[in-house]
């Protein structure tokens, strides 16, 4: 019976060296959030991939066309936006500077408050994706809490 041990140990390192590429592709693709500040984002490209600097690290912000993101340029015209600002990124990838690799940013939200959220919304506006339309016509002046 020593040939089926010997099957035995190498299915056993088989499976080992599977389960850590697993766990290597896993860590590398699914995406994962970070709360920062930006400290810069520019629409200008360095090496074809817009940057968006963080008080946490540098990120790479390119489409990626294997997840269907095809919306870098209005991820990056966020984080213009958001510059100086609290904010949530999702984010997958690996920094690796040696090899000059940057985490990709998935997505770009302001964030939240610990008391509410960040963003004011007009009365009667649409709260879909936290975005509120136009205020109503009739309330042309700012309301005051106090």
């Amino acid at each position: 019976m020593p040939g089926s041990s010997r099957g035995v140990k190498v299915k056993a390192v088989l499976i080992g060296i599977a389960a850590i590429v697993v766990l290597v592709l896993y860590s590398y693709f699914v995406s994962d959030t970070v709360r920062t500040r930006v400290t810069d984002a520019q629409m200008a490209m360095v090496d074809g991939n817009f940057m968006i600097a963080t008080e946490y690290r540098p990120f790479v912000n390119h489409d990626a066309k294997y997840r269907l993101k095809f919306d870098s340029g209005t991820i990056q015209n966020e984080a213009i936006r958001l510059k100086g600002k609290e904010v949530v990124i999702r984010k997958y990838g690996w920094r690796i500077p040696l090899f000059s690799m940057y985490e990709n940013v998935v997505s770009i939200r302001e964030a939240k408050q610990a008391g509410g959220s960040t963003r004011t919304r007009p009365s009667g506006g649409s709260p879909a994706g936290g975005r509120g339309g136009p205020a109503p016509s009739g309330s042309s002046s700012p309301s005051r809490s106090g």
